[in-house]
């Protein structure tokens, strides 16, 4: 399932990107990393509760900040479901 986020051009990384496009119904996917801070962890659980997101963790904030192509390690990220036309 990492693999989808590494080969996504579509993907938001970040706790108040994933929250928006959660809101606006735009995500497939939510990814969260195990040794994010306690209280974004929650967060992101009822995010993925609340819209009924898939969740899929992930061990580390740098393995996910890795599989989104950015130099910094990643609380969370999310996959955007595909529009349409594409």
């Amino acid at each position: 399932m990492l693999e989808d986020l590494v080969c996504a051009a579509n993907k938001v990384v970040g706790i108040k990107q994933v929250t928006k496009e959660a809101q606006n119904g735009r995500l497939l996917r939510i990814y969260a990393a195990m040794d994010a801070d306690l209280e974004i962890r929650r967060q992101i659980d009822e995010l993925a509760e609340d819209f009924r997101i898939e969740l899929v963790h992930i061990s580390t904030r740098k393995e996910l900040g890795e599989a989104c192509g950015i130099k910094v390690p990643a609380a969370c990220a999310g996959l955007l479901k595909e529009e349409e036309g594409q």
